[in-house]
């Protein structure tokens, strides 16, 4: 199979499922590439916990830094169902260095990314990144700062899913807006209706082909 076929297959897959991407595949022995929009930039998210680890490692290996300094972890402040590891503590810890960077890139920990991050900057971290070569990739906030939404600020979040809000009784019946349909009692007949139907379906089936995802740092 060409270079040409594969790249437009896989365009071709992910326009089937309405999705978009970029994708890179290296050979690690001759260095030869094949990619599709590789060199868009996207906001890494948890993925900053790679480059995180990589910097911590650098300091440790040139003595700066102790793998095994007790570090003091305070309890947890999350208040919404979800997070894992110590955003879930309710107790004042001590926890080696080295223990924090397997939390942060084996359990995706936050909380220990961020007690990583008092010790290395995030400008630190992306100067490390420099100096070792990196030039495509800038760390510029906390794991904190990326996921503080109004559901960890309010005490009683409602649901942000859309899922039971359509599981809710009578919502089908009752608040589908009517202004593109001639019968509002064709369109809210409960047995002719579908349970997929949303809003913004004005009362018809919601098509498989799902819109582009939206990215947000």
């Amino acid at each position: 199979m060409g270079t040409t076929k594969v790249l437009r297959d896989a365009r071709q897959a992910l326009d089937d499922a309405g999705l978009r991407g970029s994708f890179l595949v290296r050979d690690l022995d001759t260095g030869d590439e094949l990619g599709i929009d590789d060199d868009a930039e996207y906001p890494v998210a948890s993925l900053v916990k790679v480059p995180l680890a990589v910097a911590t490692l650098e300091r440790v290996a040139r003595g700066e830094l102790d793998p095994a300094t007790p570090i003091p972890v305070p309890p947890g402040r999350s208040t919404i169902p979800g997070p894992i590891g110590l955003s879930k503590f309710r107790h004042p810890a001590v926890i080696a260095l080295e223990d924090l960077l397997y939390l942060s890139t084996s359990m995706s920990d936050s909380v220990a990314a961020d007690t990583l991050f008092a010790l290395t900057p995030p400008a630190t971290v992306t100067a490390e990144l420099r100096r070792l070569g990196h030039d495509g990739i800038a760390v510029r906030h906390l794991m904190a700062d990326l996921v503080d939404t109004p559901a960890e600020r309010f005490p009683a979040p409602r649901p942000t899913s859309l899922t039971p809000w359509l599981s809710m009784p009578g919502r089908q019946a009752t608040d589908t807006p009517c202004r593109n349909s001639t019968s509002a009692a064709r369109t809210l007949d409960p047995p002719a209706r579908s349970p997929t139907c949303c809003r913004a379906c004005g009362g018809r089936r919601a098509s498989s082909r799902r819109s582009p995802p939206k990215y947000a740092s």
